[in-house]
């Protein structure tokens, strides 16, 4: 059996993301565990995500990374000092801490 690790990255863009992968970004604030879903979708939970309940939401966004306003980059799924900013327009403290687990490499997709 395969162990898997998380990798420590200093940031992740929506195209380094497969269906199945698992991200913990800790921000100054909060703690957010995001599972891809495949097509920047992902099942999130931590942070403001807990204030209703305990059940991740699933079909999640991530809008953009940055620093606001015209900085932000789309493409970012979140990068180390910066904020991110899910589709439902909840945005975090900044960055502090970003880890991967990359499941889609072991089969871990969807249905993992």
């Amino acid at each position: 059996m395969k162990s898997h690790q998380f990798e420590k990255v200093d940031r992740i863009t929506k195209s380094e993301v497969s269906a199945g992968d698992h991200i913990t970004i800790e921000t100054n604030n909060s703690q957010y565990h995001l599972r891809s879903l495949g097509d920047n979708l992902f099942s999130v939970k931590g942070g403001w995500f807990d204030q209703d309940n305990d059940e991740p939401s699933a079909g999640v966004g991530i809008k953009c990374c940055g620093l606001g306003g015209e900085l932000a980059d789309d493409d970012l799924i979140a990068a180390l000092g910066e904020q991110l900013q899910f589709s439902n327009n909840i945005t975090t403290s900044r960055v502090r801490r970003i880890k991967l687990l990359r499941l889609s490499r072991y089969g871990g997709g969807q249905n993992s």
